[in-house]
């Protein structure tokens, strides 16, 4: 089971090699309610991705290691607050993330999204097809389906 949250933040920017970027920050929770244990990978790409109408948008997309729990759905952007070296560091670098997850087991993690020129609400969730997963991103009236990875249950 995957639950997806709403975007928090956005109202700081960042910059990257003079570009400014504003954000939000979304997290997901993977429970495995199977009986064996699940393998979950994800990666993203490393170049940053065109989804919209104008050439000068684009976003860049990471799945941290950071630990994500309950009690910090409150705090501001989740309480992720390492975003500049997040950009700073792995901007140029494709985002992986892999996980064992025990049966019963809840997942948490953050899935920061930096956009350049673009305008709009975000929203954004994963979506498994078979054993393939799926981030579908929307940002105003721009959508897109970025193959980030998979869910493979063990023996």
């Amino acid at each position: 089971m995957i639950t997806n949250s709403l975007p928090k933040g956005g109202g700081d920017y960042k910059y990257y090699n003079g570009k400014k970027y504003s954000y939000v920050i979304f997290w997901t929770r993977v429970k495995n309610q199977s009986a064996t244990q699940m393998e979950m990978a994800i990666k993203f790409p490393c170049d940053s991705l065109t989804i919209f109408k104008s050439a000068e948008s684009h976003i860049k997309i990471f799945a941290t290691k950071d630990t994500m729990t309950l009690e910090k759905i409150q705090l501001r952007d989740y309480g992720l607050t390492n975003l500049q070296s997040i950009l700073d560091a792995e901007i140029n670098q494709s985002s992986i993330l892999k996980k064992t997850i025990d049966p019963k087991e809840d997942y948490f993690f953050y899935v920061p999204v930096f956009i350049h020129e673009a305008r709009g609400t975000a929203r954004a969730d994963f979506v498994i097809t078979g054993h393939d997963l799926f981030y579908k991103i929307s940002i105003g009236s721009d959508t897109t389906l970025i193959p980030c990875g998979h869910l493979v249950f063990k023996k």
